[in-house]
């Protein structure tokens, strides 16, 4: 983008196809040795881990200008609508003074504030698969998903897991959902307020998991087949259920501790009045 911007801001008088050209020399100038980098007549092309992909250079510098006039944008700041008034905060007599922004440095801008949100979180990314065009159910088109699956770099991601371990979380995170299949670390009692490190250790051994299937790292516990974490699943169902029938037991239980010997000495009452 910065190359972009340098051409854009130097080639004023040149024709569009002529900056479209001194774009893409100076690209392969800066890249000619990467390589990722191929260059071509009229275009370029970039390998990313799922394949090549190519930009054609037409156009790249009349597109990347994106500049509008005064009058449009005075227009769209006089709107009833907040929003599209918030989109221009700038005076126009301001923007006369500096040189106009361009589409790649609002994208560059853009990114750079995308990756210090996503440093200062723990982002979760779903991959959308689009089976088909026709937008019906039932509808599954396998080159069209196999070419998304490709470029989205999930066969890569599955290679992986399966190599290492499909599953791994914060030992804290573990013990607070798998607590209730040890009755060392959840009961009566209480619940484990130790060392979450070693509350997982007792959790998996507890439940007589193979050594092999479980590994603990410096702050994560890691479980290598998803099957081991379908049966603990499983295991923490079947521990809820069984909390689930136990609690009205109790509860009637209690209710006829409570009210029982009332409803006993009610009934002796009744039957001494008869005799």
């Amino acid at each position: 983008f910065s190359i972009l911007d340098d051409v854009c801001s130097t080639m004023h008088a040149t024709e569009a196809q002529g900056a479209d050209q001194k774009f893409l020399e100076k690209l392969n100038g800066f890249f000619s040795s990467h390589p990722h980098w191929r260059y071509m007549t009229g275009a370029f092309a970039v390998k990313h881990y799922a394949g090549d992909v190519t930009y054609e250079g037409e156009g790249f510098t009349e597109k990347n200008k994106d500049t509008l006039f005064e009058d449009i944008i005075e227009a769209l700041q006089c709107s009833t609508f907040p929003f599209l008034v918030s989109l221009f905060p700038d005076q126009t007599g301001a923007l006369q003074k500096k040189r106009p922004t361009t589409a790649g440095f609002k994208i560059k801008n853009s990114a750079g504030e995308l990756m210090k949100a996503l440093v200062q979180c723990n982002p979760h990314y779903i991959r959308c698969i689009k089976p088909n065009e026709s937008k019906k159910p039932r509808d599954f088109e396998t080159s069209r998903v196999r070419h998304q699956v490709q470029y989205l770099g999930l066969l890569e991601n599955v290679k992986v897991r399966r190599a290492g371990f499909a599953y791994r979380a914060q030992f804290e995170r573990f013990v607070k959902r798998y607590k209730k299949l040890s009755t060392k670390t959840w009961g009566l009692w209480g619940e484990w307020t130790g060392d979450m490190r070693e509350g997982a250790t007792t959790i998996l051994n507890d439940l007589q998991m193979e050594p092999g299937q479980w590994q603990l790292g410096a702050s994560k516990v890691f479980i290598r087949h998803p099957e081991s974490l379908f049966h603990l699943e499983e295991l923490l169902d079947r521990k809820d259920y069984e909390c689930t029938v136990l609690i009205p037991k109790a509860f009637r239980y209690w209710t006829g501790k409570k009210h029982g010997p009332g409803q006993r000495a009610c009934a002796g009452d009744q039957f001494k009045d008869r005799e």
